[in-house]
Parts: C-alpha cells; sequence; structure tokens
C-alpha cells in the first residue's frame, strides 16, 4: 500500500460496530506485522473462521454466521491513494474443495 508510514486493516462485529473479539485475540492485521509477502511484494489477507495452511500470520479469525467488516486505516498516505489513482482489491470469498 503506497503509504509514508503504515496500513491498518481492523476487522469490526456487524452487531456491536466494535472490533471483532474472537479466542485468537487478534482483531487487526498491520503492515508491521510480520507477515508472509509474496514473490512480488504484495501481502494476501485472509479473513474467516480457519486460516489457510502457512498464512496464520496474514489471517484475522471470525465467528461463524456472525457478519464482520473492515475499515482500513492508512497513515501518511500516499500521493496514489489521496489522487485515486491506486486502488486495493476487494475482499474475495475464497472456497476450499
Amino acid at each position: 500500500m503506497p503509504v509514508n508510514q503504515f496500513w491498518q486493516i481492523p476487522v469490526y462485529e456487524v452487531s456491536t460496530r466494535a472490533m471483532i473479539n474472537t479466542d485468537q485475540g487478534r482483531a487487526s492485521i498491520k503492515s508491521t506485522d510480520d507477515l508472509r509477502r509474496n514473490e512480488d511484494g504484495s501481502v494476501d489477507l485472509y479473513f474467516g473462521q480457519e486460516a489457510p495452511e502457512g498464512f496464520e500470520q496474514n489471517w484475522v479469525r471470525t465467528k461463524p454466521d456472525e457478519g464482520w467488516f473492515t475499515l482500513p486505516r492508512l497513515y501518511a498516505p500516499l500521493e496514489l491513494i489521496l489522487y485515486k489513482t491506486w486502488r486495493w482489491n476487494d475482499i474475495e470469498l475464497i472456497k476450499e474443495g
């Protein structure tokens, strides 16, 4: 993400509008975490009840049958974001099997 400082993607519960609270004890992913990166430097983030094998550090647990949403936080965004010439990908549903 084109930022000077860091980014954070917190996950919120729809029912309470508060950050998600699960037994994982983690409600957000941030660029300062020790994330698994792709060869091109990009990062895949995962939200769901189970982490994909090998991507546990890039994952936030969600609750079964409960809605959730993210609200990205960008600290010191660069012009690419400010002028809307850079866009991130939408969250995509991944089904196993």
